[in-house]
């Protein structure tokens, strides 16, 4: 299958922006042949998103180790888990989001690694206590699957993933195209083997830009099955 990718420049943050791009992509999406698989890369950073609640709670179970973070935006979560003794990579595909996340890291006075790569073929041979992905998955097809691959099979034996993404009973509100959303089981059923801590959708608060909205969102916490690197 071909692909294309829409890339959003860093042109504007904000509601009548994010309430454009579900509409704008949904266009393109429909003017592209079916047959070529289409991916929205938003090259936005936004100096507004918070550092994730439930990598917080995640996090604060576990030992510091190595973490690695899919879609680390700005980096505000890598930064979090640097402070507190992790050894972090990020990765994302936006360079304006990876500098930025530098710049905040240097700022912070922590070191925490930063790659620009594209999730839908980024590979790694390394394992890491914590992997994270909170709101950053591909569109559904090949691309989320691969990431969600990598997400699984770089978790250290006895290491967690969380997965963190907007569920799909948003799609009827026009908010975001179906294809950006997902089913818990889509997710769960990426992790056989795998102890499922939590498994849930629930209706949350969620901010973006400035703005918050109460929104449906299916979270996975998945344990490695084998001893961890402590020898708990």
């Amino acid at each position: 299958m071909r692909h294309v990718t829409f890339l959003r420049p860093n042109l504007g943050i904000g509601p009548p922006h994010d309430a454009m791009a579900p509409l704008v992509f949904a266009i393109l999406k429909g003017l592209t042949p079916t047959h070529i698989e289409t991916h929205l890369i938003d090259e936005r950073v936004d100096p507004f998103v918070p550092v994730d609640t439930d990598l917080v709670a995640v996090a604060r179970s576990l030992q510091p180790g190595t973490a690695l973070d899919l879609g680390c935006g700005a980096g505000q979560n890598c930064i979090w888990l640097a402070e507190r003794g992790w050894r972090v990579l990020g990765v994302d595909i936006a360079g304006s989001a990876i500098r930025s996340a530098e710049a905040a890291a240097r700022e912070a006075d922590v070191s925490a690694h930063f790659e620009r790569d594209d999730l839908t073929s980024w590979n790694t041979d390394d394992h890491f206590d914590l992997v994270v992905s909170t709101y950053a998955l591909p569109p559904r097809g090949r691309g989320r699957t691969h990431t969600l691959t990598v997400a699984r099979d770089a978790v250290a034996p006895g290491g967690v993933a969380l997965v963190a993404e907007f569920e799909v009973s948003l799609a009827g509100s026009g908010w975001m195209a179906e294809d950006h959303l997902v089913t818990l089981e889509e997710i769960t059923d990426m992790f056989p083997g795998f102890h499922l801590d939590r498994a849930e959708v629930v209706v949350a608060a969620h901010g973006h830009g400035e703005e918050t909205r109460r929104l449906p969102i299916a979270i996975v916490v998945a344990r490695h099955p084998g001893p961890s690197s402590d020898g708990s």
